[in-house]
């Protein structure tokens, strides 16, 4: 049940993305639009933003209740307290035993330092590297143009605010059926599968979308897609976007939290999260100096080649998790 459970992260992700999509479309058709005045006298973007605070008091809250990892626990001997949490969270039926498997692991285990993910692997271990570049290709494939440029896009290629808004939220919507059926199959077909079929489909509509925005006509700062080549365009970035979710969006997380062997698993996922960050942040950044300096067109293509090389990466490099005791991956 591993990649099942571990699909709820995506999946709970993409309901918070539905929740923001639809505040953000109520408050613009209430105000007239994003930039017209609206509570307190402020712009309708800037009380978008301060809804955040809602969301973020709640995540305060709800964090005090959250129940410790049992291998935490018995890292600080309260193997008690952990075979509680085992039975009570994932009906384990023997969790003094379980405790005892961990507890086995754990033998003169020390908490873990950044020095010991050095390995004969370009000085790191093979294992690091694996999911460091798992993490950044996930982001490289530029699925958050999407989630923080879409409506500025399609605007720019003509469509209303309000509608491109709108947009969003049925976008959002997809993701979240795509992720609930990720979830269904992913233990029954694997990790590997799954992320070979997303890319190869991500790869072939970031094509189709690329070639449809080098018809695109620009006129100053806007842009016009002519005949069949908006929705054809449209069409095929919202297949790539949800070809994500069904696959790299949910697996890329299943894969982190699985791949690592006990002894670095918490720090080996927290680099290689801060490696998707990093790649977030750099996509999110470039795309707009990219696509006024080499159009629009070419940063999408940029995106399929990167989408293909995860497909060959995966194909040479990742190996299958799903099976897999926790306790069971390799140390390299």
């Amino acid at each position: 049940m591993r990649g099942f459970l571990g699909s709820f992260q995506q999946m709970a992700i993409a309901f918070g993305i539905l929740a923001a999509v639809v505040v953000n479309a109520t408050y613009a058709k209430a105000s007239g639009g994003a930039d017209e005045t609206f509570w307190f006298g402020m712009p309708t973007w800037r009380i978008m933003l301060l809804s955040m605070i809602v969301p973020a008091l709640i995540m305060l809250i709800v964090s005090l209740k959250l129940p410790e990892s049992p291998r935490f626990l018995v890292m600080k001997g309260r193997d008690d307290e952990a075979a509680a949490i085992l039975k009570r969270l994932t009906g384990e039926q023997d969790p003094e035993g379980k405790v005892r498997e961990i507890r086995a692991t754990l033998s003169g285990e020390k908490a873990a330092k950044l020095s010991d993910l050095r390995g004969k692997t370009f000085g790191l271990r093979k294992v690091v590297w694996i999911a460091m570049a798992v993490a950044a290709l996930q982001q490289l494939s530029g699925v958050n143009i999407i989630l923080y440029y879409d409506s500025s896009l399609w605007k720019s290629v003509g469509f209303s605010e309000q509608l491109a808004l709108n947009i969003s939220v049925y976008r959002t919507i997809g993701a979240i059926i795509a992720t609930i059926l990720a979830m269904f199959i992913v233990d029954k077909v694997g990790r590997r599968f799954l992320l070979i079929t997303g890319s190869t489909v991500m790869t072939i509509f970031l094509g189709v979308a690329a070639l449809g925005f080098y018809q695109a006509e620009v006129d100053g700062a806007s842009i016009t897609l002519p005949g069949m080549w908006g929705p054809i365009t449209l069409v095929s970035v919202y297949i790539f976007y949800l070809a994500f979710c069904f696959t790299w969006g949910p697996v890329m997380w299943i894969v982190l939290g699985e791949i690592f062997p006990n002894n670095i698993r918490a720090l080996g996922v927290a680099v290689a999260s801060a490696v998707n960050w990093i790649a977030n942040f750099l996509v999110s950044t470039t795309f707009p100096p990219l696509k006024d300096a080499i159009g629009t067109g070419n940063v999408y293509l940029l995106y399929a080649v990167f989408a293909a090389v995860s497909l060959i990466f995966v194909m040479k490099a990742l190996p299958e998790t799903a099976g897999v005791e926790l306790e069971d991956m390799p140390a390299e």
